[in-house]
């Protein structure tokens, strides 16, 4: 069952969704912590690619918001800046691409993106989230050096929208989930629904995801890859919380604790690959 939150059920049952807009996501200065050094940089990232892998594929459209984020509370204080563009390839956009994106070869024409300009903004955050920071980092790494030495944050791995009682974790049915519906699969409009997704909480929380979030990403991470994984244990990973990481063709977990590593390594081996 979907956890809707801060949505109105109508008499008949029905849920009312609304259109996502920019002006929905809250940004106020009285959101502003007294202590300046408090008051950090954030930067909500999503591109879009031609394919998945980071060495052969190429980003093809970027989005990019900074905001000055309260620190002890997770709450947006200021919109600092905001980017988006799209790359003109020297390939043509296979049609699985373009129906994903919307975008194609014409769009693209003549188009570039500004990577200075994208490495001064990231290298002006304390922090860069994205909704499956994963796979976009794999990318950005290798074109905005400043990247490189940032606290990334994963919205999609690192909150525990299953134990909140969410079905699926991917943005679109997290937006849905909580009141808004949006046209996904452009750069800058999965931004825009991170961003407000992030200032929303469910009823059992005491802050906002994004506060939820920067508490748990400032922990140590490590990563424990499902690798040459039976096909037939899938929904045994996903129930575990497992991810799937197509650029590696993997299941993949991040915790925290160095315990927990062993921990998930003797659950694989017990449930998965059958020691």
């Amino acid at each position: 069952m979907i956890n809707w939150t801060g949505v109105g059920e109508k008499p008949d049952g029905s849920i009312v969704l609304t259109k996502l807009t920019k002006d929905m996501i809250k940004v106020s200065e009285d959101n502003r912590n007294p202590d300046p050094s408090k008051n950090v940089k954030i930067g909500l990232l999503d591109i879009e690619t031609n394919g998945l892998e980071p060495d052969d594929d190429f980003v093809i459209e970027i989005g990019l918001m900074v905001y000055e984020v309260n620190r002890e509370t997770g709450l947006f204080v200021s919109l600092v800046d905001q980017y988006q563009a799209l790359q003109e390839i020297k390939e043509d956009l296979s049609q699985k691409i373009i129906n994903i994106t919307n975008l194609t070869d014409e769009m693209l024409k003549g188009q570039s993106i500004d990577w200075p300009h994208v490495n001064d903004m990231i290298s002006d955050c304390v922090y860069i989230i994205a909704h499956n920071s994963y796979f976009d980092r794999g990318f950005i790494d290798s074109l905005a050096i400043s990247s490189i030495n940032k606290i990334w944050g994963c919205s999609l791995r690192q909150i525990q929208w299953t134990k909140k009682g969410f079905h699926s974790a991917s943005l679109t049915n997290l937006c849905l989930a909580h009141g808004v519906h949006y046209t996904g699969h452009r750069a800058i409009n999965d931004v825009e629904a991170t961003a407000y997704l992030l200032q929303q909480q469910s009823p059992d929380d005491e802050a906002c995801y994004l506060k939820q979030l920067l508490d748990e990403i400032d922990k140590p991470q490590r990563i424990v890859i499902a690798h040459k994984h039976p096909k037939e244990r899938k929904e045994v990973l996903r129930n575990n919380e497992f991810t799937w990481a197509a650029d590696i063709f993997s299941w993949i977990k991040i915790v925290n604790e160095k315990a927990m590593v062993q921990k998930e390594l003797k659950w694989l081996e017990d449930k998965v690959y059958g020691a």
